[in-house]
């Protein structure tokens, strides 16, 4: 059993390893799985929230996936948004573990080993989920299956800056809980220069740095490279830094562990914040929205990794 007594250093450290950006929480890895981005937990864990002391246990064998994520995007007359909600259990467990970890650059290495033993996700019911504060109240509900995802093609979510309340009013696995947070505010990516429709030439024997404007004190841009190698291994990389920076670089050695071949680069403006429930664990609240070239497409690109 262990005991955290500061919520705000577990937040800082959980973004750190943000990805993609959800919480997976297992048991110590076997041969057959192995750790997932954050680090393995006992049987039951009580975590000191605001005050009171909160336990919850993840069953044997089994990864947890606790996400809910605020996406929107507009640039002129186009506009998308979505929200969506990932509360899950696998078992076996996913096999997601961090292969390389630089905090100096704020950047983390994910290896994703395909393994067809990973259980089916099982989902579990907070009861409905709201998003109030931005354009316009959003509300998701679980159909016996899973969360069916809110998702607009016309019309925006959130511009920047707007308070973001997000309430599950608790249901059959998962008690009731609320959390505020910031939205993020666009970002314009002056560099590299990206040509929409083209692929994106990066090296392995460089560092990669990327510089932006915009961005709030409350906002984190986050760079992710997925790659797309023939085999059954995937290697992200996952960046976040301070907007506020204007400028980011991942370092030579974090860029040595991709493998050459095709992948994708996106950046966006997030800002997360962690919630706690009793007896299923912690939540991860995203609010997120692409990043822009200067001609105002989103930054979701191919790239030629040489």
């Amino acid at each position: 059993m262990r005991i955290y007594w500061s919520p705000n250093i577990r937040l800082l450290l959980v973004l750190m390893v943000l990805g993609v950006c959800s919480w997976r929480c297992q048991q110590a890895p076997t041969d057959a799985s192995v750790a997932s981005p954050d680090a393995a937990r006992a049987d039951t864990d009580n975590i000191n929230h605001d005050g009171r002391v909160v336990q919850y246990t993840i069953p044997p064998n089994t990864s947890r996936t606790s996400s809910i994520r605020i996406f929107s995007y507009q640039i002129g007359t186009t506009a998308t948004s979505r929200v969506t909600a990932d509360l899950f259990d696998q078992s076996p467990p996913n096999t997601t573990r961090i292969s390389a970890s630089d905090p100096a650059s704020s950047c983390t290495v994910l290896v994703t080993e395909f393994d067809p033993r990973v259980g089916l996700p099982v989902f579990a019911d907070a009861g409905p989920i709201s998003v109030i504060g931005g354009l316009s109240p959003i509300e998701i509900f679980f159909n016996d299956v899973n969360y069916a995802a809110y998702a607009s093609g016309d019309s925006a979510l959130f511009t920047g800056g707007e308070t973001l309340q997000l309430t599950a009013v608790g249901g059959s696995k998962i008690g009731a809980f609320s959390t505020e947070l910031t939205a993020p505010t666009n970002l314009q990516l002056t560099s590299p220069s990206i040509a929409p429709g083209n692929a994106l030439d990066i090296t392995r024997s460089d560092q990669l740095t990327f510089q932006w404007t915009g961005g709030n004190a409350d906002t984190s841009t986050q760079v992710h490279i997925k790659t797309r190698p023939p085999e059954a291994t995937f290697v992200d990389i996952l960046c976040s830094w301070p907007s506020t920076l204007g400028e980011g670089s991942i370092p030579l050695m974090v860029m040595q562990k991709l493998p050459a071949g095709a992948g994708t680069i996106t950046v966006r403006a997030i800002n997360a914040t962690s919630t706690m429930v009793e007896d299923w664990g912690p939540i991860e609240c995203i609010a997120e929205t692409p990043a822009t070239t200067p001609d105002g497409f989103p930054v979701d690109v191919e790239v030629d990794i040489k």
